[in-house]
């Protein structure tokens, strides 16, 4: 079957950009390469977008405000909005690493639809964080969609298992052979900035002025992204074996081939330990590994077994 019509039928079916969500990234070959912080240009980008949805906000309806802005900030069938502008704007710094390339050389992912179609998609430096720009996508429509899921009654554990059955099926291991913890985390991430988007509460963006929302709050990207978001430190898995060993001989002729730097995952071991408090703020510590993959959750001065999966 035609491939645009199997894709075009996901998006129906799913209800999501589907490209957005299924593209991939290889944030391991270029770790290393200076890439300038995009974090002021990417913030700028999203306080524009929400301007323009406030052009049609009426009163001090939180609800419907957050329904204008997932217009400007969610993407379309191919990219997440914020995710089209850091792989597009010259102001943008981008490492891109074409497959052939990357650490997927020799993978099934090398000639797949995916790759055929969207390729890989570039790395950038958002606040300090060398993160593939399909993060930014998973962060605003994934993220969003949880945050919906949320309102409907789900659990935070509920969204976290969600986000898991995404990335072992059709966002992830079905149609890249990669499932990213990566993208778990951003969406999780994601989550919280509609959550605290949509609300009253300490972090509120909005506050009802005579009758109108006063913003109080401008967005930042540092307010919610952390290394979980890079696959070269929160470790994907992949769809089988050979895939992985593939993938392991790859990383390790970038070693051989770069003397004194680490490119096994995690690159950063250290940010492991970092990860595991910082998202205990939010999820329950034996549903960590929900969102820190399992070469993270055991890397780095902590040891400990009682995650639960």
């Amino acid at each position: 079957m035609n491939p645009y019509i199997i894709l075009s039928a996901l998006v129906l079916v799913f209800g999501h950009p589907f490209y957005a969500a299924a593209t991939e990234v290889d944030d391991v070959t270029s770790y290393y390469q200076p890439l300038a912080d995009s974090e002021e240009l990417l913030n700028g980008r999203v306080q524009s977008l929400i301007t323009a949805a406030r052009k049609f906000e009426r009163g001090c309806d939180r609800r419907a405000l957050t329904q204008l802005a997932s217009t400007q900030l969610i993407g379309n069938f191919f990219y997440g909005a914020v995710e089209s502008f850091a792989n597009t704007s010259p102001l943008v710094e981008r490492a891109y690493t074409p497959a052939h390339f990357s650490i997927y050389r020799g993978t099934t992912y090398q000639g797949s639809i995916v790759d055929t179609f969207v390729n890989l998609g570039p790395s950038v430096n958002v606040a300090g964080f060398r993160v593939g720009t399909d993060k930014l996508g998973h962060f605003m429509d994934m993220g969003f969609d949880l945050y919906s899921r949320e309102i409907r009654g789900a659990s935070v554990v509920q969204l976290l298992a969600q986000s898991r059955r995404e990335e072992s099926g059709w966002w992830g291991l079905y149609m890249t052979g990669v499932k990213s913890y990566g993208d778990i985390a951003s969406n999780f991430d994601g989550y919280r900035f509609w959550k605290e988007f949509s609300e009253a509460g300490p972090r509120q963006y909005f506050e009802c002025d005579r009758g109108r929302l006063k913003q109080v709050r401008r967005f930042k990207w540092s307010d919610y992204i952390s290394a979980a978001w890079s696959e070269a430190i929160n470790c994907s898995e992949y769809s089988d074996a050979p895939f992985a060993a593939t993938v392991a001989a790859n990383i390790g002729a970038l070693e051989n081939a770069n003397a004194g730097f680490r490119y096994a995952c995690p690159i950063a071991p250290e940010q492991c330990d970092i990860l595991k408090k910082y998202y205990e703020r939010w999820i329950p510590r034996r549903h960590i590994a929900q969102i820190i993959s399992p070469l993270c959750l055991s890397s780095g001065r902590e040891r400990k077994q009682n995650f639960e999966y």
